[in-house]
């Protein structure tokens, strides 16, 4: 992916980006949930995803996240 090349074009992009995102937090030995089909649905496109946007923020690759479900 080139650096400007958008890293999502559409919005099953979104699906594979998030993903990620639920494949690492099953592959933790302390992990919050499990989602069996996460690391299936990723796929090479949603590592590409978090890799270039990784490279592109500036904060660390793994900072956490606070969802509020309000």
């Amino acid at each position: 992916m080139s650096q400007g090349e958008p890293a999502i074009r559409n919005i099953s992009d979104t699906a594979n980006w998030a993903a990620v995102y639920r494949a690492r937090e099953s592959e933790r030995p302390d992990a919050l949930f499990r989602a069996p089909f996460a690391r299936r649905l990723a796929g090479e496109r949603g590592e590409r995803i978090f890799a270039t946007l990784v490279e592109r923020s500036p904060g660390p690759a793994n900072e956490p996240v606070q969802v509020c479900m309000c």
